[in-house]
Parts: structure tokens; sequence; C-alpha cells
């Protein structure tokens, strides 16, 4: 009977190391998303231009950079988010990510009005039916620098992940 009791607390400590671990698909994907919002405003920051790429979370739950396998002149933008989300898109579909997030520069009109603006978009998917976009707007100061101003998010529809769409 000395063992039950030892068991039941050998029980106890694996559900709990179990649950703690756990975190909800929106979670997740805002973890990458916070990996990889830094190097973005960094870009920005500093007056470059922000050639697009991607903050991945694997399988395994390790978060790393991920950069477009196709680089061109001209519409680095366009072509650089088609080649990330081919190669993200052939990853999932092997099953090493479980969320994706996708940095670009855009120009948006805020909710709020206000007129266009330039921004981050953060675009995030997770396996799991979870996809937003989030959207950073910033202005230019006469002296180059960038002043980001709150930030907003909405649905979209999934380009990596289709979970989202059904």
């Amino acid at each position: 009977m000395s063992g039950f009791p030892l068991f039941s607390s050998l029980g106890i400590l694996v559900l709990a190391s179990a649950c703690a671990g756990s975190a909800t698909p929106r979670e997740e994907a805002e973890k990458v998303m916070h990996a990889g919002l830094p190097s973005a405003r960094r870009a920005v920051a500093d007056g470059r231009e922000l050639t697009p790429f991607a903050f991945v979370m694997t399988s395994t739950g390790d978060i790393r950079r991920i950069a477009p396998t196709e680089q061109s002149p001209g519409l680095a933008s366009e072509e650089g988010v088609d080649s990330l989300v081919r190669d993200l898109r052939e990853g999932a579909e092997a099953g090493r990510y479980k969320s994706i997030a996708i940095f670009v520069e855009v120009s948006i009109e805020p909710p709020a009005g206000g007129g266009k603006t330039e921004a981050v978009e953060v675009m995030l998917e997770h396996r799991d039916g979870y996809c937003a976009n989030a959207f950073f707007p910033f202005t230019r100061q006469a002296d180059g620098a960038a002043k980001f101003a709150g930030f907003f998010a909405a649905p979209r529809p999934g380009a990596v992940f289709t979970g989202c769409n059904e």
C-alpha cells in the first residue's frame, strides 16, 4: 500500500506538467509573431525595405526564421510572399510546422480611418484553424525614423493551413 501514494503523486506530477505546457492555437501563433516582430520593426526603424520573411513553430515547438527561397529584384514583397507561402505550405503538408507568421510591409487604411499609412503586416496561421492578420501601423518622422502607433487584427483565410477555410 505504500506504493500507491507514490504512484498517485507521480501521476499528479505527470498530469500537471502535461497541462502546464499546453497552449491554444492563438497563443502559439502569437508566440511565433512575437519572435519575429523585433526583426521587422528594426528593419523599418532603420529605414530599410522590409524583405518578406517568416517565423515558424516546428512540430516539436522550436521557433525559427525562414527566408524566401526565391530572391528577385523589383516586386520583392509580392514575389517574396508567394515564395514563402509555397515553401511553408510544403512544410505544413509534410507535418513540419504547427504555426507560421509571415512579415511584410504594406500600405493600409486603418479601420479607425485617417488615411493610408504604412504598416508591418503579420499573417498568422496555426494548423488547428487559427488564422489572423495583425497590422502594426507606423509613420515616418522628418528624420526618417519610424513611429509605431498601436495595432489591429482581423481574421484571414488560410494560405498555408487550410483549416481556417472550413
